[in-house]
């Protein structure tokens, strides 16, 4: 079964990158929240996902080779949160 973004499950594949992220707009909530791990359900290599209501940036951590910020950017887009985007440093 593939590790949720709530499981951790994903932590024992291999080593932990955090990845900054955005949506495009304040966080606001439960709903980002939700939206963000339904986007990321299929993702099995995400290992946790911090968001805080009223932030703009929010972090991702995951494993696996086969992701990189850009493409958890891009797998939000597609799942419709059209202003997703990797964070610049700061």
């Amino acid at each position: 079964m593939p590790a949720t973004p709530e499981s951790g499950a994903a932590s024992g594949r291999g080593q932990v990158r955090t990845a900054q992220l955005q949506l495009g707009r304040v966080i606001c909530g439960d709903c980002c929240v939700e939206q963000v791990k339904r986007a990321f359900v299929g993702l099995g290599d995400v290992a946790e996902i911090r968001m805080q209501p009223g932030d703009v940036d929010f972090t991702v951590d995951y494993v696996g080779a086969a992701l990189t910020p850009q493409r958890l950017a891009d797998t939000l887009v597609a799942a419709g949160v059209l202003g997703a985007s990797v964070s610049e440093p700061a």
